[in-house]
């Protein structure tokens, strides 16, 4: 609602700036407070650094896109989908066990959107 609230002010693209812009402004002196642990990370985990500093962006430039012209209540369940793609990639690409819990809470997930999707 923040989002959808903010982009009545000012386009997806100079609210998506300012919010990361903000995260780094607050995270970077912590960050910098460990430059050996920073430096085995990035050493250990560049290609997944740069996914995320890609991926995470654009993920949310297109949410917000959706907020110019749908409703709140559309695109934020919608939005939860990503959290069962992530426990399925955790389960197929990283072999994290699938339990009952994630199952059901995927499955909740999914019928919430779907039951949106299908509503009058």
């Amino acid at each position: 609602m923040w989002d959808k609230q903010a982009l009545s002010l000012v386009p997806p693209l100079v609210l998506i700036y300012a919010s990361f812009f903000g995260q780094a402004l607050t995270a970077t002196p912590l960050v910098l407070r460990r430059p050996i642990a920073l430096r085995k990370e990035i050493g250990e985990r560049k290609m997944a650094i740069v996914a995320a500093a890609v991926f995470a962006p654009l993920a949310y430039l297109l949410v917000l896109y959706a907020l110019t012209f749908s409703r709140v209540s559309y695109v934020g369940p919608a939005r939860e989908i990503s959290i069962v793609v992530g426990a399925a990639l955790g389960t197929l690409a990283l072999g994290e066990p699938y339990g009952r819990g994630r199952l059901l809470g995927s499955a909740v997930i999914v019928a919430g959107v779907l039951a949106l999707a299908l509503a009058p």
